[in-house]
């Protein structure tokens, strides 16, 4: 009999057992075609080439946005927090849908209604924003490694630093996570930062456990350097995997550092980390012109396609695959995006019979394998 074997990350495992003694069952794992798209930013301040990031996804719904909890993070306030979002239908068929973004979301230079599935091909190009992001064919990328959680937030820090235009030397900011002036930010763009509890200095705490001059903050090379300043109840050093230490001398701080000083806890954050926290509470940045020099190289655009256009589109291939149906829009998509919803009704002819033969055929070669083998195990 077949089973199947629990799912990872959109994955299948189809385990063929059999009730006599033999080899362990044999599992196929069926791999879900991948969503893979080249992201690029078309608006450099500068002039220069801006960089290629490619992001590969298995899960069968890929958000595009501003937000850290998105899997595409183009960090510009022209996106949305939650721009759009690629979903993967039946038969590998992609989709997208514009969930109310500022600046709206276009395909092939067609602007996509919102809350409506548009059909994406291999060749389809997105615009959001000052970003363009081609559909790739996924059997070009079938070897490649999915894309994590790690890889988007690296990718935003590039992107970042592509606008920025600063590719070291950044000027890191100190911000007060815990005391008295917690929420405190002061940017380290002197050589010399003296942080205590006198009035005169450049970050004045109102910490009675500081002492009037406790810390010092210089900045050589683009590298922060601590030096506790003689105070009476010294600074602690708290880093990520480290045992908490005392600081004696000058120590050199590395970016989300914590300097403990009485009841206060500051955080060294560079200068792309602040940029990404500021884009994430910005609000959405309307453009006059959304296409402005973005598709002068662009593919032929498609005709504007909708799933649930007309009944031609639900199965526009003619493979015998329901295509889907219609999108309810998001009402609330920034905080939660629905689910796609069913097919539409008016859809009523069942696939051929032949897509149902091809898959029992291939489940009866399965079977077949398995009790040959067993067989054999026994004859042996």
């Amino acid at each position: 009999m077949t089973q199947p074997h629990g799912e990872r990350s959109g994955e299948t495992t189809l385990v063929v057992c059999w009730q006599l003694a033999g080899p362990p069952p044999i599992r196929v794992t069926v791999r879900p075609m991948l969503i893979c798209l080249r992201v690029q930013r078309q608006r450099p301040d500068d002039g220069r080439e801006a960089s290629t990031f490619l992001f590969r996804f298995e899960q069968a719904e890929v958000l595009i946005g501003r937000s850290e909890a998105v899997e595409v993070r183009l960090p510009d306030p022209a996106v949305s927090l939650v721009h759009a979002r690629i979903l993967r239908r039946r038969g590998g068929k992609l989709v997208l849908v514009d969930d109310g973004s500022t600046n709206g979301t276009y395909v092939d230079g067609v602007r996509v209604e919102v809350g409506r599935a548009r059909r994406l091909r291999a060749g389809s190009r997105i615009v959001a924003g000052p970003y363009v992001i081609d559909v790739l064919d996924p059997s070009s990328q079938a070897s490649a490694t999915a894309t994590g959680r790690a890889d988007t937030a690296s990718y935003a820090r590039q992107m970042v630093l592509e606008v920025m235009n600063k590719l070291a030397g950044d000027v890191p900011t100190i911000v007060v996570l815990e005391g008295p002036n917690a929420g405190a930010k002061l940017s380290l763009a002197r050589d010399e930062t003296i942080v205590g509890r006198a009035d005169e200095c450049d970050l004045a705490l109102s910490d009675a456990d500081c002492s009037r001059q406790h810390l010092r903050l210089a900045r050589r090379d683009g590298v922060t350097y601590a030096v506790d300043l003689g105070s009476k109840n010294g600074v602690d050093l708290e880093r990520a995997d480290e045992a908490p230490q005392r600081i004696e001398g000058e120590l050199a701080l590395r970016a989300d550092d914590v300097l403990h000083l009485g009841q206060t806890r500051l955080q060294l954050r560079d200068a792309v980390a602040c940029e990404l926290d500021a884009l994430a509470e910005a609000h959405d940045a309307p453009l006059d012109d959304p296409l402005a020099g973005l598709l002068d190289d662009a593919p032929p655009a498609h005709p504007p396609r909708y799933e649930d256009e007309d009944e031609a589109l639900v199965d526009d291939d003619h493979d015998g695959v329901d295509d889907g149906g219609d999108v309810a829009a998001a009402s609330d998509a920034r905080q939660q995006l629905a689910a796609p919803a069913a097919p539409a009704s008016r859809v009523a002819a069942p696939a051929p019979a032949a897509r149902s033969r091809d898959a029992t055929l291939v489940i009866i070669v399965l079977v077949v394998a398995a009790v040959a083998g067993a067989i054999v195990y026994l004859l042996l």
